[in-house]
C-alpha cells in the first residue's frame, strides 16, 4: 500500500503518496549537485539503482559516493525519516544491504538510524503541491497522460453536456475547497496582506511559490515599504530556497520581485484600489449558470474585468500569469471578503492560465467545446485536475 502525506500548503491541504518521492529518486528530477547526508558529508548518485515494485528496499542495486567512499547497495524511500524505525527496517535482514535511507521531510528532533540518510526536501526543483498535481496528472514517466482510468471514463461521456457536466462537478470540489482556504487566510490576515501574499505567490510560479510566500510574510504590504526599494537584499535574504535550474530567464525571481517593487511604487495601496474597482463590477455581474461562451458574451469580461485588472497588475504580470492569479487565489479571495458563493460561475468561465499540453489535448479530444461553445476555460482545467488527484 502507498504511503501518503497530507501537507498544508499555499492553497490549502493536498495529499503526496511516497510514490512520488520514489519517482523522483528513479528519475533524479532534482539538484543533486553538491547534495549532503544528513551528517554534512558530500554525496553523489553514480547510479540511483532499479526500482523495486516488490517486497524490499524500493531500489536495489544502486551505487552512491558519501564522502571518500564508494559504496553500492539498496535504497529505501520514505516520506518521512522517522518512518525507517516505526517500519522496523533496522531489525529487518531484507534491509540489511540499504546504504542510503532517503526521505522527504527531515526529522523533528534528531535520530541516530545508523544508516546515512538524505533529506531531499531543499533539493527539489518544483514545490510540494506542482509534484502533487503532475503525479495526479501521470504517475509514470512511460505512461500516456490519457491511460489515467478517470480520463478514460470522462472521454467516453456520451454527450457533449455530460461530459460538460461532469467537469463543472469535479471544478465545484476544488472552487470550495480554494474558498475555504481563502476564508482561513483573510480569518487570519487582512485584505490587503491577502492580496499581497497571493501576487508575490503566483510571481513564484511553479517552483518559486514558496520562497516568495517567505518573503510576502516577513515584508507586509502593511510595514515598512523601504524593504522593497531594494529587490537584490530580499533576495539575498532567502537565497538558499530558490530553485533556478532550467529557469527561464523572463521568470527569474530576482525580475519579479523588481516587477512587484515597481507595482508597490506605482501604487502601495493596490489591494484597496482592486476592491474599489473589482467591486462594483462583481456585484453588477450576471451571474446564470449556462455555457461559458454566454457567460462571457453577457458580461462581457473580456473588455470589463480583465481589462481593469491589467491596467492595475500589468506592471507585474502578463496576461498568462494574471490570469493564474486571478483563478488561484483573487476569485476565491473575492468570494470569501464578500460571502458571494456566486463568483463560482465567474472563477468557472474565466480564461485559464498556464495549462500543459497534456492537458490541452484531453480537451481537444473531448466534446465539451461543442456544450461550452469554447475551447478552454479555467473550469475545464480545474475539474480535470481534480479527476486526477480523486483518481
Amino acid at each position: 500500500m502507498d504511503t501518503v502525506a497530507e501537507v498544508e500548503g499555499l492553497y490549502g491541504p493536498f495529499t503526496l503518496a511516497e510514490r512520488v518521492i520514489q519517482q523522483l529518486w528513479s528519475t533524479q528530477k532534482f539538484t543533486n549537485e553538491q547534495l549532503k547526508s544528513s551528517n554534512g558529508l558530500s554525496l553523489e548518485v553514480i547510479d540511483p539503482g532499479s526500482w523495486n515494485h516488490l517486497e524490499g528496499p524500493d531500489f536495489k542495486a544502486a551505487k552512491i559516493r558519501v564522502g571518500e567512499r564508494l559504496l553500492q547497495g539498496d535504497i529505501e524511500i520514505h516520506l518521512y525519516a522517522e518512518d525507517w524505525l516505526r517500519h522496523g527496517h533496522s531489525r529487518d535482514s531484507n534491509y540489511q544491504n540499504v546504504i542510503l535511507h532517503v526521505s522527504l521531510f527531515a526529522p523533528k528532533k534528531p535520530i541516530d538510524l545508523e544508516v546515512t540518510e538524505l533529506i531531499l526536501l531543499p533539493y527539489l526543483e518544483e514545490d510540494l503541491e506542482t509534484l502533487a498535481l503532475n503525479a495526479a496528472m501521470k504517475l509514470d514517466q512511460d505512461e500516456p497522460f490519457t491511460n489515467n482510468t478517470a480520463y478514460q471514463q470522462f472521454l467516453k461521456l456520451a454527450s457533449a453536456e455530460e461530459q460538460a457536466n461532469t467537469l463543472r462537478e469535479k471544478a465545484k470540489t476544488r472552487w470550495l475547497q480554494k474558498c475555504k482556504y481563502a476564508k482561513i487566510r483573510l480569518d487570519r490576515y487582512s485584505w490587503d496582506e491577502s492580496c499581497h501574499q497571493l501576487c508575490l505567490e503566483v510571481l513564484g510560479y511553479r517552483r518559486n511559490r514558496a520562497p516568495m510566500s517567505r518573503l510576502a510574510l516577513a515584508y507586509p504590504i502593511g510595514g515598512d515599504l523601504n524593504d522593497w526599494t531594494n529587490p537584490e537584499k530580499l533576495y539575498d535574504n532567502v537565497a538558499e530556497h530558490w530553485r533556478l535550474r532550467g529557469l527561464r530567464p523572463a521568470n527569474h525571481p530576482l525580475k519579479r520581485l523588481h516587477d512587484y517593487s515597481r507595482l508597490l511604487e506605482l501604487d502601495s495601496n493596490w489591494p484597496q484600489r482592486l476592491m474599489r474597482d473589482l467591486k462594483p463590477i462583481l456585484e453588477n455581474t450576471k451571474y446564470e449558470a449556462g455555457p461559458v461562451i454566454d457567460f462571457r458574451k453577457t458580461n462581457d469580461i473580456k473588455k470589463g474585468i480583465q481589462a481593469t485588472m491589467s491596467d492595475l497588475l500589468g506592471v507585474c504580470m502578463g496576461e498568462s500569469r494574471l490570469n493564474t492569479f486571478c483563478c488561484d487565489g483573487l476569485w476565491p479571495l473575492f468570494a470569501a471578503e464578500l460571502m458571494n458563493d456566486s463568483l463560482y460561475e465567474l472563477w468557472y468561465a474565466w480564461f485559464a492560465g498556464d495549462i500543459s499540453d497534456e492537458i490541452q489535448n484531453l480537451l481537444r479530444e473531448s466534446k465539451v467545446k461543442d456544450h461550452e461553445g469554447v475551447s478552454h476555460a479555467n473550469g475545464f482545467y480545474q475539474g480535470i485536475l481534480q479527476m486526477g488527484l480523486e483518481s
